[in-house]
């Protein structure tokens, strides 16, 4: 979305003496991801790809999930258990994310305005959960506090409708 950021991500690449063509397939692979989730939001809300992607950007960056994610990606560890911990967290998180856009989409419509409306009457949740977000990943993000991020979350989802 910002050709800036894009073409920095793609130089960092071309530093470390990867071939340009393969670095521009590596910085575009998050935004390939979310097509495969914006079908499915679509498949399940009945909206366009367009507007699953869109209110799926419009959750992450409203509910500071990227955020969230891009720290639970850079956990590093030596446990097969706990790297399957750290992935299913993640995978939770992203379920949430998707239960989210599709309610958005049913009840709101699609994309930022949806997402806003959606939030009126959330509010008080929603700030709970930013700061229960922050102060997460503020601390030290570890394998035990994703896991109670992604909990939050899937309780977040038990409260859409």
């Amino acid at each position: 979305a910002n050709p800036a950021l894009r073409q920095t991500q793609i130089d960092a690449w071309l530093e470390r003496g990867v071939p340009a063509d393969l670095a521009a397939r590596i910085v575009d692979l998050p935004a390939l991801e979310a097509a495969t989730d914006g079908v499915l939001i679509a498949e399940q809300s009945g909206a366009s790809v367009a507007d699953g992607v869109a209110t799926l950007f419009a959750a992450t960056d409203a509910l500071g999930v990227g955020r969230l994610r891009q720290a639970g990606l850079g956990l590093r560890t030596t446990d097969r258990f706990e790297r399957l911990a750290i992935d299913r967290a993640l995978e939770r998180t992203d379920l949430a994310l998707r239960t989210i856009s599709v309610d958005v989409i049913r009840s709101h419509g699609g994309g930022i305005t949806g997402l806003q409306h959606w939030q009126k009457g959330r509010a008080e949740a929603l700030a709970q959960l930013a700061v229960m977000l922050d102060e997460l990943i503020d601390t030290g993000l570890t394998t035990a506090k994703l896991s109670v991020a992604a909990s939050l979350m899937d309780d977040l989802t038990r409260a859409a409708g």
